[in-house]
């Protein structure tokens, strides 16, 4: 009988440092791609997109079709989408689908290079959404990556009804500024609170 507990107690105690778990995955980073290069033919084939990291590194990867779920995108060149990948392993890209870590990537990153800053992006995020016509703008010097700088006069229509007159000066796409003239309809974001601060967002032509 004793020598019976003995084994029992030998072959069933491990201690746990012994004991292994199951392997953790290699923790993937998040970017912001540009598709340089559309893809062609059936789904699976590559499609090749410059990815800036939220550090600022810059590489090219690749995305294939298979990876969008089925989801139709529009993957021509140009187009900017939210791209995770393996540090070890940059080359194989998988789009990214947590939207709120992909945003906030993108946030910082525009942060980080001066396009926006963190009371824009909350005012965007938990402001009243609404619509501005413009009435004067101008275009500055200040250029920053593909981004021109401009000065903004709109007329704001309220989400409760009325306007209010705003100026706002902000960076938009370069290829956008023509879109943004008088007489031109843009999103625009403020606090009821506070009409004296707003935010647009022009999206890119």
């Amino acid at each position: 009988m004793r020598t019976r507990l003995s084994h029992l107690k030998t072959s069933s105690m491990t201690p746990n440092r012994y004991r292994r778990g199951p392997a953790r995955p290699p923790e993937s980073a998040i970017g912001l791609g540009t598709v340089s290069a559309a893809a062609e033919g059936c789904p699976g084939s590559a499609v090749a997109v410059d990815v800036e990291t939220v550090s600022g590194e810059r590489f090219r990867g690749a995305l294939t079709t298979s990876s969008c779920h089925g989801a139709a995108l529009d993957l021509r060149p140009g187009v900017v989408i939210a791209v995770r990948f393996d540090p070890d392993k940059r080359t194989d890209l998988t789009l990214a689908d947590d939207m709120i870590a992909a945003r906030a990537a993108f946030d910082h990153m525009l942060i980080r290079k001066g396009l926006t800053t963190t009371e824009k992006i909350d005012l965007v995020r938990r402001g009243n959404r609404s619509q501005g016509v413009v009435t004067a703008v101008r275009v500055t010097g200040d250029v920053i990556e593909d981004h021109r700088k401009i000065t903004v006069d709109l007329m704001v229509s309220k989400t409760d009804g009325g306007q209010f007159a705003a100026r706002e000066t902000a960076y938009i796409p370069a290829t956008s500024v023509a879109s943004v003239a008088p007489g031109s309809v843009i999103a625009v974001y403020y606090r009821p609170a506070d009409e004296s601060t707003i935010a647009i967002t022009v999206p890119r032509a």
